[in-house]
């Protein structure tokens, strides 16, 4: 019988609080990653700018948790042009260019890729993110086989 991720004893399903012995045990039973990404940006008075990383980080920890699977720190920044108006007028969005944003994606998951997770499940929670990021997890693909989602 073998064992299941869900079965061991982790202080925690977020890499950021982890050891590498932790990650080490980890990857002795599965290569399974998700990573949650998002944006900070304006939704109206009513809501934080914060509020798409709060339901990739609330996505990813939940999953991660019920299934055992690893998930990273949230990756707050986003590509949100829409958002950037007049100074000061619905201010405190910041968004990233495509291309940075696109060069962040890769090396997140060269960085994961490298360390021997082969399966990236990238946890979107802001729309304009998809189109962006898309020919990159592509790349990734590519270029190291590994399953990205």
């Amino acid at each position: 019988m073998t064992r299941k991720t869900k079965d061991l004893k982790f202080p925690s399903f977020c890499l950021g609080d982890l050891t590498y012995v932790d990650i080490q045990e980890y990857l002795k039973y599965s290569d399974t990653i998700l990573i949650p990404h998002a944006s900070l940006e304006q939704h109206g008075p009513h809501l934080p700018l914060y509020t798409d990383t709060i339901t990739s980080t609330e996505v990813a920890s939940r999953a991660g948790e019920e299934a055992g699977i690893f998930y990273t720190p949230t990756l707050w920044l986003g590509y949100s042009p829409q958002h950037m108006r007049a100074p000061g007028f619905v201010a405190g969005t910041i968004t990233l260019r495509s291309n940075t944003l696109l060069n962040v994606i890769y090396d997140i998951g060269r960085s994961l890729i490298h360390h021997g997770f082969n399966r990236l499940m990238f946890v979107n929670g802001h729309g304009s993110n998809v189109k962006v990021i898309d020919p990159v997890l592509r790349r990734l693909r590519y270029e190291t086989g590994a399953l990205i989602g």
